[in-house]
C-alpha cells in the first residue's frame, strides 16, 4: 500500500490528493521504522521536496509535509543507512 501510495503521490497533479496521501503516509511512518525505510527507499522525499517546490507559500501540503517529517525524526542506525544509502546511491 505504501509503494502504491508513493507512485499516486508522484504521479497526481491534483493538491487535495496529495494533501491526503501525504497524511496517510505520515500516519503509517508514525514510530514505524520498517514503514519509514520503506519510503525512504521509494524516494519518498524527493517527491515531497519536488512538490513542495511547486507549492505556493500559502499552501496545505507545506503543513502536511512538515508534520511528515516530525515522524521522521527518531532515527536508528539502520534508518539512517537506508537514507543515506538512497540519498547517496551506495
Amino acid at each position: 500500500m505504501i509503494v502504491l501510495l508513493i507512485r499516486i503521490l508522484s504521479t497526481n497533479s491534483d493538491r487535495q490528493c496529495q494533501i491526503y496521501i501525504v497524511d496517510i503516509l505520515s500516519n503509517l511512518s508514525c514510530e514505524n521504522q520498517a514503514n519509514k525505510s520503506l519510503m525512504i527507499r521509494n524516494n519518498l522525499i524527493e517527491i515531497l521536496v519536488h512538490i513542495l517546490r511547486q507549492s505556493d507559500q500559502s499552501d496545505q501540503i507545506i503543513e502536511s509535509a512538515v508534520n511528515f517529517t516530525k515522524h521522521f525524526h527518531s532515527f536508528t542506525i539502520d534508518f539512517r543507512l537506508d537514507l543515506y544509502t538512497s540519498t547517496f546511491n551506495w
